[in-house]
């Protein structure tokens, strides 16, 4: 018969390569999901994300409820190298595709959608977000005292939502299609009811 101390190494042996084989299966696992999990980048003016916040937060919504990892990018006054330079280290950190938000602000050498970056991109322009869409204190005041029937306003959290659902889509591909604004109507019925709650929470 085995010594007591002979069958306490060889059960030391086999627990040792039992935990080798669990952590080889733990780190495979963890190097299957860092190669599958999508990256997306986004380019923004500096200082702006208050600004920009109900679209922020339905950009990070998406990406929290979907896995996806987003890179933000605080751009101010860029210039055409400046972006395509963006693009390249996004595309090194693994970024399957870019979302410029109201580039008019950061980028001022012309349209931005003709650079050829090394990753597809997606706009979102001032033009989807004109300033008389914008949900504001002052127009929410007029609504309430009855001074306007309704307010249409952009659905920003919603653009925000939808623009990085279709980063997400584009994985692989090269061109990314356009988005579209949705537009929302608000009465006074509609503030009495807490229908739009959630919407104005940080008005």
């Amino acid at each position: 018969m085995l010594s007591n101390k002979k069958q306490w190494y060889i059960l030391g042996g086999l627990l040792f390569v039992l935990a080798a084989i669990l952590i080889g299966k733990i780190i495979e696992g963890w190097e299957n999901n860092r190669n599958t999990e999508i990256h997306a980048a986004v380019l923004i003016k500096k200082d702006s994300e208050q600004e920009y916040s109900e679209l922020m937060s339905g950009m990070r919504d998406y990406a929290r409820e979907n896995g996806v990892l987003v890179h933000v990018n605080y751009m101010d006054d860029s210039k055409e190298t400046d972006l395509l330079r963006v693009l390249r280290e996004e595309k090194e950190l693994g970024s399957a595709a870019a979302l410029f938000v109201c580039p008019e602000e950061f980028y001022g050498d012309g349209d931005v959608k003709t650079i050829r970056g090394e990753i597809p991109f997606l706009v979102v322009s001032k033009e989807q977000i004109k300033s008389e869409y914008r949900l504001t204190e002052e127009a929410l005041l007029q609504l309430m005292e009855g001074k306007s029937d309704k307010l249409v306003v952009v659905n920003e959290y919603h653009l925000g939502y939808s623009a990085m659902e279709a980063l997400t889509n584009a994985a692989g591909q090269e061109k990314i299609g356009d988005i579209q604004a949705e537009y929302l109507e608000i009465t006074a019925e509609d503030l009495s009811s807490g229908k739009y709650n959630a919407l104005l929470s940080d008005r």
